[in-house]
């Protein structure tokens, strides 16, 4: 039998109350046989095009979608799971893997040369309508707050009593990890947040953050958002890893 989950929280004059259950409960983690599924090794996220930029120079382009989609991360027979996943939305050649998936497919950038990517939020139904968050969100903490509208967003805003959890359309914002030579502007600034497009959006909320004018890591990595980035040498004069000769290096995002 699982053992139901239910997220508490401590709150003044009310003590530990009961915020969200997760529906159907979980299950039980020594019920989940290990080392059964094979590791998956992420393909090669597809270049949507070779752009030049001012001055003459060439970088890869990417455009690069979020979207909800349900994958066999437990082994099979087990429930599939509900996850965020980054994948291509074009893609230069016809062999080009255009799949979303958690982990994301890997980025490869060959050293010197840019990149640009174009990040869309795609967190949408078939009908167009935006897709809460898998999770509960506090929204009277310091956040993007889209309810706020342009005036309030990037704030943390004012509750006559306790509210319940945020509902509505996900801000987004991809945050690079490890990038070395990248201005702090590509770094994925919390306040440079957006929402999904969608048709429901309710009217008087801001669509972008400040800096575009929530992003949480702990919350992306709950949600499964995440993905690789390989850089490579064009040259021969490549540094040389501290590992056994004879191996080749594998990216697993």
């Amino acid at each position: 039998m699982g053992l139901g989950f239910v997220l508490y929280a401590y709150l003044p004059a009310r003590g530990k109350v009961a915020l969200a259950r997760m529906p159907g409960g979980t299950l039980d983690p020594a019920g989940v046989p290990k080392y059964r599924s094979p590791l998956l090794i992420p393909p090669v996220m597809p270049r949507a095009a070779t752009i030049t930029l001012p001055g003459g120079k060439p970088a890869d382009y990417y455009e690069i979608s979020v979207r909800q989609v349900r994958q066999q991360i437990l082994p099979a027979g087990l429930p599939v799971t509900t996850v965020w996943g980054y994948g291509a939305v074009k893609a230069e050649s016809t062999e080009g893997l255009r799949i979303h998936h958690a982990p994301s497919l890997t980025i490869e950038a060959t050293h010197d040369r840019p990149v640009r990517i174009k990040w869309i939020n795609d967190l949408m139904d078939a009908k167009g309508n935006y897709l809460p968050h898998l999770l509960p969100v506090d929204p009277t903490l310091h956040w993007a707050n889209p309810p706020g509208g342009v005036s309030g967003r990037d704030t943390r805003p004012n509750f006559t009593q306790t509210p319940g959890a945020y509902g509505g359309p996900v801000p987004m914002v991809v945050h690079l990890h490890g990038a070395v030579g990248v201005g702090d502007e590509s770094d994925g600034y919390a306040e440079a947040w957006y929402l999904p497009t969608a048709k429901n959006v309710p009217a008087g909320y801001a669509t972008e953050g400040t800096w575009y004018s929530f992003s949480r890591p702990r919350r992306k990595l709950l949600t499964a958002q995440c993905g690789g980035r390989v850089s490579r040498s064009s040259s021969t004069r490549t540094r040389t890893a501290h590992r056994p000769s004879g191996t080749t290096t594998t990216p697993l995002g």
